[in-house]
């Protein structure tokens, strides 16, 4: 997935031929909130689209463990995304592992170096330097920490993030960041910070371009 596929035009088709995808996250509010509200905010069918967060835990191996397991209970998703984060996690690369490997080829981690709200920051500045634990702070704590000294009203859990982060004008930044984050730490090996939300964001926005949404 590139930008670029963000402004392709798609044959409108029949809504039955509609893609059926599947997004698990490790965020309890944060994520999935977000994403709740990307999907009503380009008129994303909702019969297209399902978002969990709460119902499986706070650990890599747990979400990717609860996708399978609603998978199995319905395989007509065409498409599912693990949203995870490296932050402290033990089962991090487990989980990246088991996506990759599953046996449908339809599973994708999401990873974010060393969390989501990495991908917040790219909003406003863009920064590689590795963001590590201080003290009892997690580098998620910290990474926390960096977003609300650029947005100060920032909390997990915010409402309306994406409406607020749009209303500012940086989405187009954030995904030319995200992407130029990607491409060094492709080239240096070091993937901390890093994220691949952008990607997923992309996801939606195609799918509503082929819904004839957009």
């Amino acid at each position: 997935m590139s930008r670029a596929n963000v402004s392709l035009k798609r044959p409108k088709p029949h809504r039955n031929e509609f893609k059926k995808i599947l997004i698990v996250c490790e965020g309890r509010k944060t994520e999935p909130n977000y994403l709740k509200e990307v999907c009503r905010e380009y008129r994303i069918n909702t019969a297209s689209v399902e978002i969990a967060g709460k119902e499986c835990g706070s650990a890599p191996i747990t979400v990717f463990r609860f996708a399978r397991d609603r998978f199995n209970e319905d395989p007509s998703f065409d498409e599912v995304y693990c949203v995870i984060d490296r932050d402290s996690h033990p089962t991090f690369d487990e989980a990246v592992s088991a996506c990759r490997t599953h046996s449908s080829k339809r599973f994708h981690s999401i990873r974010s170096y060393p969390c989501f709200e990495y991908w917040i920051l790219l909003h406003f500045q863009y920064t590689r330097a590795p963001v590590h634990g201080a003290g009892m702070s997690s580098p998620g704590d910290v990474m926390l920490k960096m977003v609300q000294k650029c947005w100060p009203e920032y909390t997990k859990g915010l409402l309306k993030c994406f409406a607020e982060l749009k209303k500012k004008g940086n989405t187009d930044a954030a995904i030319d960041n995200a992407s130029r984050a990607r491409m060094d730490a492709l080239s240096t090996g070091e993937q901390n910070p890093s994220t691949e939300f952008d990607l997923l964001i992309q996801r939606l926005v195609n799918l509503a371009k082929e819904q004839g949404m957009t």
